[in-house]
């Protein structure tokens, strides 16, 4: 009966010619690219455990003026219970003489008050102002001091920002709040 393999292919197998040649199962090209998955992994990784993310808070506030380098925010309440004195935010003049320039300020040491349209009123002497400030929610009074000491006009508008806390990016996903 004939050999359903040729007889040259059976020769080869019985030979042991080229046996000291490398088998390349995967070529280099693959392996490059797996490193460069690898790193980028890696990297991730190391970011989400030793980088941070900064949870912020944004206040529109209002300067006093006259010579003090006082501003106030009005912020929902249950926003303001993130807030603690002696933290430092961003000021942006957003309207007014001053509109566009940027400083420091920190948070006063006075304590953060809950407020009525009218005592926002008697705050900022000015009732189209208060109506503007107080949105028809309960609003906290947050005091805010320059750290530079400049004095805005008063009535110029304000965008404070406030970081509230920093936060470990694994820790959005071990907390639940990724969604």
């Amino acid at each position: 009966m004939a050999s359903i393999y040729q007889t040259k292919a059976l020769r080869r197998l019985d030979s042991p010619e080229q046996l000291d040649k490398l088998i390349v199962v995967t070529p280099p090209m693959t392996w490059m690219v797996m490193a460069g998955a690898v790193l980028i992994v890696l990297s991730f990784l190391g970011w989400a455990f030793f980088g941070s993310i900064s949870q912020s808070l944004n206040m529109d506030a209002i300067a006093l003026g006259d010579g003090n380098d006082t501003i106030i925010a009005f912020v929902p309440v249950d926003e303001a219970s993130e807030i603690r004195p002696g933290e430092e935010c961003v000021l942006s003049v957003s309207l007014g003489a001053h509109a566009g320039m940027e400083f420091d300020g920190v948070i006063s040491d006075q304590e953060i008050q809950i407020v009525s349209e009218a005592e926002t009123e008697g705050i900022l002497g000015d009732e189209s102002l208060s109506r503007t400030v107080m949105k028809n929610e309960a609003m906290a009074a947050v005091y805010i001091h320059s750290e530079t000491g400049r004095s805005l006009n008063k009535g110029e508008l304000v965008r404070a920002q406030v970081i509230v806390s920093d936060v470990h990016p694994y820790q959005f996903v071990t907390s639940g709040q990724l969604q």
